[in-house]
């Protein structure tokens, strides 16, 4: 039984496994919010100058709200 698992090499390849995903994950994470806030300071800039803004084929007018 020993011989079929070898915990050792299962481990390494555990360690190895995670640290690769992890990196993937990472970067993922990085990237979404770099483009989150990429498109917000788009909107942001789009209303203040020119008082409306695009996403995709869809206009809109931005109006300022009173809370």
């Amino acid at each position: 039984m020993k011989d079929l698992l070898d915990v050792k090499r299962i481990w390494e390849w555990l360690k190895r496994s995670w640290a690769t995903s992890f990196g993937c994950i990472l970067i993922a994470l990085v990237s979404f919010t770099f483009g989150y806030q990429l498109a917000i300071k788009y909107i942001t800039e789009d209303c203040r100058f020119m008082g409306n803004f695009r996403d995709g084929p869809q206009a809109y007018s931005c109006q300022q709200r009173v809370r």
